[in-house]
């Protein structure tokens, strides 16, 4: 699951290149400092949502997603959700309060505001 944004280039003709390797701290792009390291890695174990798992654990990491996102909303430019789930996008705050800037059938790309 946190490598599905490689299947963008499955059977067309470019290429993809993802160094942000889910919040590792080797990539000063994603953060520079331990704080942001320490945010980022809450970050990535709460973004990826499932439909199968129990409700109460959906809830959990919806309102994990919504506080990490509201303490460094200054920190984010965009966020790329992949995938679609009306009842997903309906918890999370970021979702109502962006705008799309790229969308096919499969991606959205959200630019939070400043």
């Amino acid at each position: 699951i946190p490598q599905m944004n490689n299947l963008n280039g499955v059977g067309k003709n470019i290429l993809i290149w993802d160094n942000y390797e889910m919040g590792h701290f080797l990539f000063p792009i994603v953060a520079k400092d331990s704080e942001k390291r320490k945010i980022i890695f809450r970050f990535t174990n709460h973004n990826i949502f499932e439909t199968e798992i129990e409700k109460i654990n959906q809830i959990n990491k919806f309102n994990e997603v919504n506080t990490i996102l509201s303490d460094v909303s200054s920190d984010i430019d965009n966020i790329i959700v992949w995938g679609v789930n009306p009842e997903i996008e309906s918890e999370l705050n970021f979702i109502s309060q962006s705008k799309v800037v790229v969308s096919n059938k499969d991606l959205k790309i959200y630019q939070l505001p400043k």
